[in-house]
């Protein structure tokens, strides 16, 4: 075990200057993304412009803290205090979009042609975004959405334009992002933790897993986990792997069963009751590609050789380059009606705003705790006194455990309580009764 000293300054400058100098050019080859890029695996997603390998930014994190070792230090770089400052926080102003979700007037083909009269009457989603917002730029491809339920099955289409179509990954649970695809993520509760991922790519591959917790909180994903009953299907309309055609794109369609879902849906309850909002993402992962014998291949930077980023289009943006932000996923609400029998608006609540303002609280306790090594009950020390949060008592009350803190915010009725804590779970609890089973769970 190597021991670090007060005294050993010169020590951990050096072995910065190592693996500046020294590692960086080897890492540069075996991780050639460059530029704007999501660093995703099985196990984390980050985002990384300036440090030259995702190697070399995890041997910063690893690196022990010491006296020497901090923000104050002449020999502590720049990028290092940012990076243990600040906390990756949405970009964006808090404007989930919604969709209201209708019954299938009977169970759905499940083919990927999206040709019966209720998905002509469900109402596409606005066309997707870039995962950082309106900032930047449109993509180049349209991409949409269209929800429907029946007391079996979560359906969900997607429209994809594609001019080449390709896919390489032909067995179930690959690492599907590595081609182009289609992603839904579903967190039934809206606490933030205990979602679900799915991925499929023009091959109708999927990919589908269960987060315990986002990775930013530590995980794990449970990649054994499988949706028992899924049906999936990929339409593809023109050819695929076959360059030299124009494309027109790809249509999937997919059937969720509540049977599966309802593991994070509230205890006792097998699928939504209508009025219920659930949190949804949708995100596309798109390559650049160029042909080349005869193939299709990822596209290269021409000056560095390195794979060029791709591009990640999703339905709610979360104002960073990382998609495991649930609390700024979209809100689908169920409605009893028939699809084409009648309209629904959406329910706005103040509890939705309500719920952002304590996220700032998670927010500021994880750049507070980097640099003051202990969580704060004050609300002026996380600099969000002032906030004001219309039907609810700002600001609420914060108790630092031996392991963790807890924020609860009373609405101004005294009915509900909001909560979240160290972890970033956010749940509710109604004073007009005894609490549920799953609320006592969350506390």
């Amino acid at each position: 075990m190597i021991s670090w000293g007060k005294n050993n300054k010169e020590k951990i400058f050096f072995t910065y200057l190592f693996c500046v100098f020294f590692l960086s050019p080897f890492l540069s080859l075996i991780f050639p993304d460059q530029g704007r890029k999501t660093v995703r695996s099985c196990s984390f997603s980050i985002s990384y412009d300036s440090i030259s390998s995702p190697l070399l930014s995890g041997a910063i994190l690893f690196l022990p803290k010491t006296e020497a070792f901090n923000s104050s230090s002449p020999f502590f770089p720049s990028f290092f205090k940012d990076s243990e400052d600040r906390f990756p926080v949405p970009k964006i102003p808090f404007a989930p979009p919604n969709y209201v979700c209708y019954r299938a007037s009977s169970p759905l083909k499940i083919d990927g042609h999206l040709e019966e009269t209720d998905w002509k009457r469900a109402r596409w989603t606005e066309d997707f975004l870039d995962i950082e917002g309106e900032s930047r730029p449109k993509p180049r491809f349209r991409t949409r959405a269209k929800m429907l339920w029946d007391d079996n099955y979560f359906y969900v289409a997607a429209d994809l334009e594609e001019k080449d179509v390709w896919a390489t990954l032909t067995e179930r649970d690959s690492i599907i992002y590595l081609d182009n695809d289609f992603e839904v993520f579903i967190d039934p509760d809206g606490d933030s933790h205990e979602y679900y991922e799915l991925e499929i790519n023009a091959f109708g591959t999927v990919w589908d897993l269960l987060l315990i917790r986002p990775y930013r909180d530590g995980g794990p994903a449970v990649h054994a986990w499988d949706i028992r009953g899924l049906k999936a299907a990929v339409k593809v309309d023109g050819t695929i792997n076959k360059p030299g055609d124009k494309d027109k794109g790809w249509t999937v369609e997919l059937a969720f069963p509540w049977e599966v879902l309802k593991e994070c849906i509230h205890p006792g309850k097998l699928k939504p009751d209508p009025g219920d909002q659930w949190r949804v993402n949708f995100s596309r992962v798109e390559y650049r590609v160029n042909v080349k014998d005869g193939r299709y291949e990822k596209a290269k930077d021409p000056s560095s050789g390195r794979l060029l980023a791709e591009d990640n289009w999703v339905w709610a943006p979360t104002g960073l380059i990382n998609i495991h932000y649930p609390e700024m996923w979209g809100y689908v609400q169920f409605s009893e009606k028939i699809v084409g029998q009648g309209k629904e608006e959406f329910q706005l609540s103040f509890e939705q705003d309500a719920s952002w303002a304590l996220r700032q609280i998670y927010y500021r306790q994880k750049d507070f705790f980097a640099r003051q090594r202990r969580y704060s009950e004050n609300i002026e020390e996380l600099g969000l006194a002032k906030l004001k949060v219309e039907k609810y008592r700002w600001p609420p009350e914060i108790k630092v455990t031996w392991n963790g803190w807890e924020a609860r915010l009373l609405s101004e009725d005294g009915r509900t309580i909001l909560f979240i804590r160290e972890d970033g779970r956010f749940w509710k609890s109604s004073l007009e009764g005894k609490e549920t089973k799953e609320e006592e769970d969350k506390i």
